[in-house]
C-alpha cells in the first residue's frame, strides 16, 4: 500500500503472522515481526507516517533487512597497474597534491620544508 510519506515508500502487513514490510525510499525494504495491527492503523493515519515509524516502530520491534545498507569509506582506493607486475593490480590510497591543501598547510609544509 502506498503510503504519503518522504520517507516511506509503500508498507505491506499480513495480519495473520503480524509481519510489517516497509519499504523505504533511501534504505531498501525492512521486515518487522510480531508487530500489532493497532500500531499499523496507526502507522496509516498519523499526520507524518515517516515520524510515527521513527518513533514507534524502527527500533521497537524485531527486524530483518532484504537490501544491506551501502558501505561507504573513509578512503578512496585507486586501482593502479603495478610497474613489476604487468596485469597484477595494486590498491593505492591516493596522496594529497599541494594544490589540494588549504592555503594555511601550504605555508606550513613550506616552512618546515626551510627549517630542515
Amino acid at each position: 500500500m502506498e503510503i504519503s510519506s518522504r520517507l516511506i515508500q509503500e508498507i505491506t502487513y499480513d495480519a495473520a503472522t503480524q509481519t510489517l514490510d516497509v519499504k523505504l525510499r533511501l534504505k531498501g525494504r525492512r521486515r518487522y515481526f510480531n508487530v500489532p495491527p493497532a500500531v499499523v492503523k496507526n502507522l496509516l493515519t498519523a499526520p507524518s507516517p515517516g515520524w510515527y515509524y521513527t518513533q514507534h516502530i524502527h527500533h521497537a520491534f524485531a527486524r530483518t533487512d532484504d537490501e544491506p545498507p551501502p558501505r561507504f569509506s573513509l578512503f578512496r582506493l585507486r586501482l593502479r597497474r603495478h610497474p613489476a607486475a604487468s596485469g597484477v593490480l595494486k590498491a593505492e590510497t591516493p596522496r594529497h597534491q599541494g594544490t589540494m591543501l588549504p592555503a594555511w598547510l601550504q605555508k606550513l609544509s613550506k616552512s618546515l620544508k626551510m627549517n630542515k
